[in-house]
């Protein structure tokens, strides 16, 4: 690699170097929060940079066929004569080795210029636990006639960084019922228990016909007030309906922004039907009864005493009370009483008139 190309463009999951005196971080923050740091090297001789260490996991973390990339800084303090510089790194997890190897080695000709140094490992596949730690090993070579200085933590002259391509920000959505409406969350899942998020923002346009909608098709966008509870972010979705294209833009702590897209729908409510309560009123249940009460002891004396009645054959005792009462008459002394006990007094007195009226009319 020649000098001074343009550095390549670190991403996914970016930590930074940090660190000087033999304590070395790996920060899950930009360049500019870390700590300067530096090492002098002379031609010929490889020199041990020493152990960056991240801190530990909080969650599980699992990589297929991830790039990981380190970007060294060097600066010709003199006029190098030879091939230039190269660094072998060692990448480890609580230290099994996930890769080791040796980088190209980049020129260096012109002194007090600053010069990026790139370490590849492509294709890299690993699994680490909650609690491990990411480890990176340096030492450079300075393959020539001359000296140089490596350093990292300058955000303008060295941002050092350990970068792993390919990783995925894991977001979790779903609507969830509330006392009033619902919600939507988006739960995020990172390596650091998104202590590593800074900001998340929401943008929707809708409502629209097709939730396959391309968002540049959406129309006009609107920036949607969110609650966040630790990896959870939420939306009210009390005033919303329909279907709506979706745009998370979630915003890192080593300076990166994730864009994930997304879709939700709201459905309309349909009014329900309002029950009204069963009230039973008891003093129409017992004006009710008394009625049927009168009724029954009228039947019994037209029965046991028809000569009392006009037009009515005479019986014996027993066999008028066996004549018993008819199926409308009945009716009369149950509807009285149903009636009574669920409207109010004066419905059962003009109902059990009309009753008493037509029916009995119509028995005799």
């Amino acid at each position: 690699m020649a000098a001074h190309d343009e550095p390549p463009v670190a991403a996914g999951m970016i930590l930074a170097l940090s660190g000087s005196g033999g304590d070395f971080d790996l920060i899950r923050e930009t360049p500019a929060e870390a700590s300067q740091g530096s090492r002098d090297i002379v031609g010929g001789v490889d020199v041990d940079l020493g152990v960056w260490l991240s801190a530990p996991l909080e969650n599980d973390l699992s990589i297929v066929s991830g790039d990981i990339m380190v970007v060294m800084w060097a600066l010709p303090l003199v006029p190098v004569i030879g091939d230039g510089i190269d660094f072998t790194i060692t990448v480890s997890i609580d230290g099994e080795v996930i890769d080791s190897h040796t980088s190209d080695v980049v020129s260096m000709i012109e002194p007090l210029i600053w010069t990026a140094v790139p370490w590849f490992a492509p294709n890299i596949e690993f699994n680490a636990s909650a609690g491990q730690q990411f480890e990176l090993h340096a030492s450079a070579m300075l393959d020539g006639v001359g000296s140089a200085r490596v350093q990292w933590g300058n955000e303008m002259d060295s941002p050092a960084t350990f970068s792993i391509e390919n990783w995925l920000l894991v977001r979790e959505e779903s609507q969830v019922p509330t006392e009033e409406s619902s919600q939507l969350e988006a739960k995020f899942n990172t390596p650091w228990n998104c202590s590593d998020i800074d900001a998340v923002t929401l943008e929707t346009k809708g409502p629209v016909d097709n939730h396959d909608m391309a968002w540049e098709d959406g129309g006009e966008s609107e920036t949607r007030a969110l609650t966040r509870e630790e990896c959870t972010f939420a939306l009210d979705l009390a005033q919303i309906e329909g279907t709506h294209l979706t745009l998370w833009k979630v915003s890192m702590s080593d300076g990166g922004i994730i864009n994930q897209s997304g879709n939700f729908e709201v459905m309309a409510l349909e009014p329900e039907g309002v029950t009204q309560p069963l009230h039973v009123n008891l003093l129409g249940g017992v004006m009710g009864a008394l009625l049927a009460g009168v009724l029954l002891v009228a039947e019994v004396s037209r029965k046991v005493y028809p000569e009392r009645f006009e037009g009515r054959e005479s019986l014996g005792y027993f066999e008028r009370l066996q004549s018993g009462f008819s199926a409308e008459q009945l009716a009369v002394i149950g509807i009285a009483v149903l009636v009574g006990a669920l409207t109010n007094l004066t419905v059962t007195i003009i109902l059990f008139a009309v009753l008493y009226a037509s029916l009995w009319s119509i028995n005799d």
